[in-house]
């Protein structure tokens, strides 16, 4: 499944992904577009004040695994014009995880090598 908003993946340690995924987020909105997010339920916190829709994948990645594409519909269906999320530990059932989001984003990766 791949979505009709533009689905952008982030990748790279955590603190520096969330510092870098809200700086997008802020700036897509503030140049009038809609934006959602799907994410784990512990990193919701780290965007709530963007007041941006999310869809919440659960807190392991079985969970991810089965709420994935529900929750990309879920947002898709927001018409919005970017989801971001971050990729998930490309090991075990997150690899799996990750070729879906790697899928469903038509390749477009947003790599955060260096910690902000």
């Amino acid at each position: 499944y791949s979505p009709d908003a533009e689905l952008l993946l982030f990748r790279g340690p955590d603190a520096a992904v969330y510092a870098v995924m809200r700086d997008h987020a802020l700036q897509l909105m503030a140049d009038g577009h809609a934006v959602g997010l799907l994410v784990r339920n512990d990193e919701l916190a780290h965007f709530e004040d963007l007041k941006a829709p999310a869809a919440l994948l659960g807190s392991d990645e079985t969970t991810m695994a089965r709420s994935l594409f529900a929750g990309i519909r879920q947002l898709d269906g927001l018409a919005l014009d970017a989801i971001l999320a971050r990729m998930p530990d490309e090991k075990g059932l997150g690899l799996a995880v990750s070729d879906r989001l790697l899928r469903a984003a038509e390749g477009r990766i947003i790599d955060v090598t260096a910690p902000l």
